[in-house]
């Protein structure tokens, strides 16, 4: 017996050492010694299967005795290859007898455990294609081991042989429906909000399987990531949510469903695929506040603008219903605000919306309540649509700070640790370098780029001279971008390579604020540029730990507010003099402007005026930009406009709810006097480079107020083509002001409601006019300082060299 022992033992090393042959030898002598015994059978057929003879291997493990010493079980099993052909009822009795065999055995590890032991080694050893075969053979010895069918799953999709129909053949879904009501993946009806179904239970009598919490949870998660999902995978994706409800509380399904489904969205660019993930949130609880504001910024990504509006309206209902949280009805007020700007045309309910999230702003910051991280993320851009409405630079930019004031005191008091300790190691960091008499000058500045945006996307496109032209002697460049998109986007792969280290938030770890912090402090960043200010949730929240001992917001917006930033870029016309009084950050303002490309790219056109049965000699005006910042006060001016040029013509492009949005111009154009016939509404086009191309179609762009354009003012101007834009006090009004006088002309710049019809009728009128300032402006691609990226880089790289000196003393 002890030689038989020591046999084994040898045979377990071999095994190990992948000496399968030699192993298999010492396995069948001993089964000679002791042919009674299960283990040897099981431990010489594994065997042979890892030396790729599955017929001799499957004809050891049915020779394997039973309880009593049965040796031919032959008739109890097909063989594997005919197991579609076995009826059910087969099926299910050759695993029983198989099940019982094996629990009867009296010595040894049962074969589950053996094959599932050595299908995780193959797993570590990099073997998927092993490992996936034995999980076959479990499977057809354990049919109704859910884990197993859930291993499988990820290994199909590991070794890229997973298709739709694996969810069927392998019975995963009816088995998991069978456990538990299943919600359905379609929307729920108005009864269904009126009267909340009652949370999902397990069928009557049904005692649930031991099926492993992390195992469904990130086989959902791996089907769902797997190619385009289709009806199937859904199917599966809400069986195995509602088993966790069910089964799993300490899984909070809801909010994993909803992570998932932010994959969808903005990883993948999946938006209507993202709504079917946060429908099953809804079938689980249709009153789910997290869930209905989801699914409402997921059916505007979708541009679903009327499910949107009506998904968020529900959620303010039940805020005001219920009487949730003031913080649960600003952002739940601030979900509608945003989908119904979104869509435009819902001007009136909007503004009303707006003045409801400012009272309720305003009690907020009165009673100042306890906050939790989550609630600070999403109030601390609560205030993004204020410049849309009103150019009241000073009062909103005070209301601003003080919000994003009172959010930071909150922060400090969740974040007890991780601030004390980023301040604390900058102000040590700065004491050292002041007393050092090398200090940094010996070495580059690390400078950090924090950006969902660094994309194809408006920031995207212009930022990318600045990494262009870089000194890499003097700067080391790191990139941060939150959710990073896993699509084919050349432009955010060139970012990257363009970059010294690069963090994908989503792909190299997470993309939270904690997260992405810790990241940057981690890499000794010295100054940390936001290039998304509130129009994220994610960098605000970076920035109010401060991992960095400078931080700056530059180009994605106005500035945020948050009291740890230290810089906000700008240039002399940005923003007017006097407006350091109302900012909390430090205006930096460069020699001649806060930002310079070298061109765009363009491909050819698909519009022309015979399509769009405009007459040649007509005069045509174009107006193209996104739904929110269509004020109807300056569509009101722009059809002044159009009523005063004759034979003009007025073309409207932008992403709105174009029912919408086509109504609020018909209707306008109504009270202006304008026909219907003046204007065309056009659609959208595939890419960016189509867009700029079809510029060249208009004669005059008219720009809205009180929120300026700006990546379409820069390719306007850079197609040589007049612009009329309105000037007012706040950032979002004064952008096209200060390109337009970078790129060299003053024409088309407007300080009052009327001076904007009049600059539009006279450049209507004057075709002359209008090929001088289209000269000007081609003139001006060789000297303007819009144009002149190499010296706005310099000037940006000399900011950053002069904060560092200032930081250090």
């Amino acid at each position: 017996m002890d030689d038989l022992s020591g046999g084994l033992s040898q045979a377990r090393t071999l095994w190990l050492a992948g000496e399968y042959q030699q192993a298999a030898g010492i396995y069948e002598q001993a089964i000679a010694t002791e042919p009674d015994h299960q283990t040897h059978y099981w431990h010489l057929g594994l065997m042979l299967l890892l030396m790729g003879q599955e017929a001799e291997a499957q004809m050891t493990w049915l020779m394997a005795p039973d309880s009593s010493g049965d040796l031919d079980l032959l008739d109890d099993i097909k063989n594997i290859e005919d197991r579609d052909l076995e009826s059910e009822q087969e099926s299910e009795a050759i695993a029983n007898q198989t099940i019982d065999k094996q629990s009867d055995a009296q010595a040894g590890l049962p074969l589950d455990q053996i094959l599932n032991q050595e299908c995780d080694r193959q797993v570590e050893l990099g073997n998927l294609q092993m490992a996936w075969v034995i999980r076959q053979y479990l499977r057809e010895f354990f049919p109704a081991d859910i884990n197993n069918l859930l291993q499988l799953v990820q290994l199909s999709i590991s070794i890229g042989s997973f298709q739709s129909s694996d969810l069927i053949d392998l019975g995963l879904i009816d088995a998991l429906a069978s456990i538990s009501e299943t919600p359905s993946t379609s929307e729920p009806t108005d009864s269904d909000f009126d009267t909340a179904l009652e949370p999902a239970t397990a069928t009557a009598g049904s005692t649930p399987p031991a099926i492993e919490p992390e195992l469904i949870l990130t086989t959902m998660k791996a089907v769902l990531d797997c190619a385009i999902p289709s009806e199937t995978e859904f199917e599966f994706t809400a069986a195995a949510a509602n088993y966790i409800y069910c089964f799993i509380p300490q899984v909070n399904i809801l909010d994993q469903l909803r992570i998932m489904a932010e994959k969808l969205n903005y990883t993948r660019q999946l938006p209507h695929l993202a709504v079917r993930v946060v429908k099953i949130c809804l079938a689980l609880e249709p009153e789910n506040v997290d869930s209905l504001i989801y699914i409402a910024h997921t059916y505007s990504d979708a541009r679903e603008h009327s499910e949107a509006i009506a998904h968020a309206q529900r959620a303010c209902d039940l805020a005001e219903r219920n009487s949730w949280s003031l913080a649960m009805q600003i952002i739940a007020h601030y979900c509608l605000l945003k989908v119904l700007m979104i869509a435009s045309g819902y001007w009136q309910r909007a503004t009303a919306t707006n003045q409801k999230i400012q009272a309720l702003c305003q009690s907020l910051y009165t009673l100042r309540p306890e906050l939790s991280r989550r609630d600070l993320m999403l109030l601390r851009t609560v205030n993004f649509f204020s410049p849309y409405f009103e150019d009241k630079a000073r009062p909103n930019r005070t209301i601003q700070n003080q919000f994003l004031q009172f959010c930071q005191d909150q922060a400090e008091s969740i974040f007890q640790e991780l601030i004390p300790k980023y301040r604390n190691h900058h102000q040590q960091l700065r004491q050292q370098n002041q007393a050092s008499k090398h200090n940094t000058s010996n070495r580059p500045l690390k400078i950090g780029y924090l950006s969902s945006c660094m994309r194809r996307h408006s920031v995207g496109w212009l930022a990318r001279w600045l990494f262009q032209y870089h000194n890499r002697d003097r700067f080391e460049i790191y990139t941060y971008f939150i959710n990073f998109r896993q699509t084919d986007d050349k432009l955010q792969t060139w970012y990257a390579q363009k970059s010294d280290q690069a963090y994908r938030g989503g792909i190299d770890g997470k993309d939270d604020g904690v997260t992405l912090a810790k990241k940057i402090f981690a890499d000794q960043v010295d100054i940390l540029i936001d290039l998304d200010s509130i129009t994220s949730y994610v960098a605000p929240e970076v920035l109010s730990l401060k991992p960095a001992p400078i931080q700056v917001s530059w180009l994605g917006l106005d500035a945020t507010g948050v009291p740890t930033v230290d810089y906000f870029i700008a240039d002399h016309y940005v923003l007017p003099e006097y407006a350091q009084e109302y900012y909390s950050e430090k205006i930096w303002r460069l020699p001649h402007t806060y930002l310079a490309v070298e061109g765009f790219e363009t491909s050819a056109p698909t519009l022309n005026r015979d399509r769009l049965d405009i007459p040649a000699d007509a005069v045509v005006f174009l107006t193209a930009q996104t739904g929110q910042k269509r004020h109807p006060d300056t569509t009101r001016m722009q059809l002044q406009i159009i009523s005063q040029v004759p034979n003009s013509y007025l073309l409207i492009k932008g992403i709105a709810d174009q029912e919408s949005m086509q109504n609020l111009f018909k209707n306008l154009a109504i009270e202006a006097g304008v026909s219907e016939n003046q204007l065309k509404f056009l659609p959208l086009v595939k890419n960016e480079e189509t867009h700029r191309a079809n510029l060249a179609i208009a004669d005059v762009v008219l720009d809205t107020y009180p929120y300026n354009g700006a990546t379409t003012t820069m390719e306007t101007l850079w197609m040589g083509i007049p612009i009329v834009t309105r000037v007012g006090e706040q950032f979002s009004a004064r952008n096209s002001y200060g390109m337009m006088i970078n790129a060299g002309i003053n024409e088309g710049i407007a300080w009052s409601d009327q001076e904007y019809i009049e600059w539009g009728v006279r450049l209507g009128k004057d075709e002359k006019l209008r090929q001088q300032i289209a000269y000007k402006l081609r003139m001006g691609r060789h000297s303007a300082p819009l144009w002149n990226a190499k010296q706005f880089v310099k000037e940006m790289e000399d900011a950053y060299t002069q904060m560092w000196q200032a930081y250090v003393g």
